[in-house]
């Protein structure tokens, strides 16, 4: 059997719909230049569609004709590498809206990962990538998530801030001793000093957790501009920003 010949039988055992990575094709046996000029035939004889570099599909077919890879599979190249290793997560809006913080819908869809990468853009979605240096895995993406959102929670849109804040220490201080500890640590050491902030002064009353590494990163002489007025504002530096009804009303 050619290699031609191999790769297309291979081809068709792949559900229609779904993304053919090219990567997995590349062996010892298969030259990238081999493969790639078996896909290219295979494209020219409509065998296969391409997505983009490297991504193509067998494409599904309904009454009104074929169609296009679907978003959600799209996505998956981002988020998993082979079936289950997370390398990705939605971020953004569709992780604001995954916590109950906003309903608002955005056509960007950002994801997080661990490489920088550019802007990609399809005919009804763009996705943004986001970069972060704490490792991202199955373990520990839902420390991230939390984390991020804290990094971003005066950009929630449509949202209150206050509510906010206590929607994701609602959600965080369910976690056990262990896992506090482990968003304590990531956060400590990737992520900004407000986050710290926020984290310390959502943790301060589980008298059972050693916030002291948190505390050191907090600088007397810092204040952090976020909009919640808190019992423990003062100790975490965190700032009441009136809005501009308010102040007309107090003066």
């Amino acid at each position: 059997m050619s290699i031609y010949s191999e790769i297309k039988e291979n081809i068709k055992k792949i559900e229609k719909g779904k993304i053919i990575d090219i990567n997995n094709f590349f062996n010892d046996k298969l030259s990238k230049k081999t493969v790639l000029k078996s896909f290219e035939r295979l494209v020219k004889l409509g065998k296969i569609r391409r997505a983009e570099r490297g991504v193509y599909y067998i494409p599904k077919e309904s009454i009104f004709g074929e169609l296009p890879l679907s978003k959600n599979e799209l996505l998956k190249k981002y988020l998993y590498e082979g079936e289950d290793t997370v390398i990705g997560y939605l971020s953004g809006n569709n992780l604001f809206n995954k916590y109950g913080l906003t309903t608002q819908i955005a056509n960007e869809i950002e994801i997080t990962t661990n490489k920088r990468k550019n802007q990609k853009k399809y005919e009804n979605f763009t996705i943004k990538f986001n970069y972060n240096k704490a490792p991202i895995n199955q373990e520990n993406i839902k420390y991230l998530e939390i984390l991020d959102i804290l990094k971003n929670i005066k950009c929630i849109l449509d949202s209150d801030i206050e509510e906010s804040y206590k929607i994701i220490q609602k959600t965080f201080l369910k976690f056990s001793n262990i896992e506090l500890n482990k968003l304590i640590n990531l956060a400590n050491k990737y992520y900004p000093v407000r986050v710290i902030a926020l984290l310390g002064s959502m943790l301060e009353n589980k008298r059972d957790l050693d916030l002291s590494e948190l505390k050191k990163k907090i600088n007397k002489n810092t204040t952090f501009n976020i909009g919640l007025n808190l019992p423990n504002s003062k100790e975490w530096r965190i700032r009441w920003i009136y809005t501009k009804i308010y102040q007309i009303l107090k003066i």
